[in-house]
């Protein structure tokens, strides 16, 4: 993902799938687990065995910037979002072009809900406000959009009960977002960087059995874990 601050960027974003022996995944990842990389460096997204081995490329020429990426292993589909073109693009798993999504202010987070075939997009908005996060479904049609009081959304989870978990970098809080009333339900840190175990929270997972949500701490260099605040 890009750096909030303005600092140097890594240049690629991870992300693992596990093949479920379908037809719809790359003949290389029907019963591996595999995991694709946006390289910003070349502008292309790389796939990779579990044991490092490099299985093949696709994006060349067609990702200006893969900031972040998601993938519907039972459709066999890589969503990336390109920061430099402000869009999603839409590849099954052999590399092939589907379809394109969106025209985005900066966006940098994406997150997949399978079940209702929606895509959720953080976009810092332009000019660096304006920010926001989209709600389109798979056919980019717009869905709905979440307003809430950000300043620099990042990294975005789809948890149980409707939940959505958006990080914002600098106000160093996972903020909690109903997505029937698209409204805020909850806070996870402090919110304040001097003493908060939250130090520019760039990403969030959300485990789907336990409901534990693992935000990424870039400036401590740690992953913080919050009990499912879901549960009474």
């Amino acid at each position: 993902m890009a750096d909030p601050a303005g600092k140097k960027s890594s240049t690629a974003t991870v992300v693992a799938v596990l093949s479920l022996d379908s037809s719809k995944l790359h003949e290389s990842c029907r019963s591996l687990r595999c995991i694709f990389v946006g390289n910003e460096t070349r502008r292309t997204v790389e796939v990779f065995s579990a044991l490092g081995q490099r299985e093949y490329t696709f994006g060349t020429g067609v990702v200006g910037q893969p900031a972040d990426l998601a993938i519907d292993s039972e459709r066999g589909l890589v969503f990336v979002v390109d920061g430099h073109a402000g869009v999603v693009k839409v590849f099954d798993v052999d590399g092939v072009l589907q379809r394109t999504i969106g025209d985005f202010d900066a966006p940098t987070g994406i997150a997949l809900d399978p079940t209702r075939r929606e895509v959720f997009v953080s976009d810092y908005g332009a000019g660096g406000s304006d920010a926001r996060i989209h709600i389109r479904d798979y056919e980019g049609t717009v869905a709905g959009t979440i307003v809430g009081e950000f300043s620099r959304p990042q990294g975005i989870a789809v948890g149980d009960r409707g939940r959505i978990y958006v990080t914002d970098a600098v106000v160093a809080q996972v903020l909690v977002f109903d997505r029937a009333t698209v409204t805020a339900v909850a806070r996870l840190g402090s919110g304040d960087p001097s003493v908060s175990d939250l130090r520019l929270p760039t990403d969030v997972v959300v485990d789907a059995q336990s409901g534990t949500v693992f935000v990424v701490s870039n400036m401590t260099g740690t992953v913080v874990a919050f009990s499912n605040p879901n549960q009474p």
